[in-house]
């Protein structure tokens, strides 16, 4: 997302150098990402200065596929750099669980409740392949895909809750209500129609993006006018 600046104050708290000249330029026109870019678990805002982590990663399963081209290993090869990233924070997190040194627990988007011991809630098989596969980009959510992320992840919560931290419940004999109850029928709706639409993230839609910043660009002045900085 790009942000004009002109109206903000600013406090320069980033790593590395630029000329006076470039970080002028670059903080008049500000591209804004999602944090996630840099910590998609957002652990670096609480660990050092929280007892108790509940980490809920909705991050996708990195699946096997054919071959596709070399754009797509391209992306393929960004994918496995990112997942590299947020697996070692992963791993970091859950050691310091078992060593004692945070209290809490760590669930993700492409696990499933059987996985605790639990077998209320979805499969294993759609967790891995519809549901942690739910595009992430800016747009609205379906019906399907609001109602069946919610119910998934209030499973996985409370799955992983009574198993790593139930000492965090204050009411372990609360019954369980299900946000969207219509919707846990694996075949239908919630399988079929969550298939259908958890995919809608095109190349063309990526195209129409970059086609829209392309022209706001023009409507500025032109893409060569100014620096673009990201945070």
């Amino acid at each position: 997302m790009r942000v004009r600046c002109e109206s903000f104050r600013l406090r320069n708290k980033c790593d590395g150098y630029a000329t006076p000249q470039d970080k002028a330029a670059a903080f008049r026109d500000l591209r804004i990402d999602d944090g996630g870019t840099y910590d998609t678990l957002g652990l670096e805002s609480v660990w050092k200065t929280h007892a108790t982590i509940l980490c809920s990663d909705g991050g996708g399963a990195f699946l096997i596929t054919p071959d596709r081209g070399w754009l797509d290993r391209i992306k393929r090869y960004l994918i496995i750099q990112f997942n590299q990233s947020v697996n070692v924070r992963k791993r970091w997190l859950i050691d310091s669980f078992v060593r004692g040194e945070y209290d809490g627990a760590y669930w993700g988007a492409a696990s499933a409740p059987i996985r605790y011991g639990i077998t209320q809630g979805y499969s294993k098989e759609l967790a891995r392949t519809v549901i942690s596969q739910v595009r992430t980009d800016l747009d609205h959510f379906t019906e399907a895909e609001q109602a069946v992320l919610e119910n998934h992840g209030y499973f996985l919560a409370g799955a992983a809750l009574k198993t790593h931290a139930p000492q965090l419940i204050t009411n372990p004999n609360a019954p369980l209500e299900v946000p969207n109850p219509d919707w846990m029928d694996e075949k239908k709706p919630a399988g079929s129609s969550l298939s259908n639409d958890h995919a809608r993230y095109s190349n063309f839609r990526v195209w129409d993006a970059c086609s829209l910043d392309v022209e706001s660009s023009g409507a500025r002045g032109g893409p060569g006018k100014g620096s673009g900085g990201q945070v």
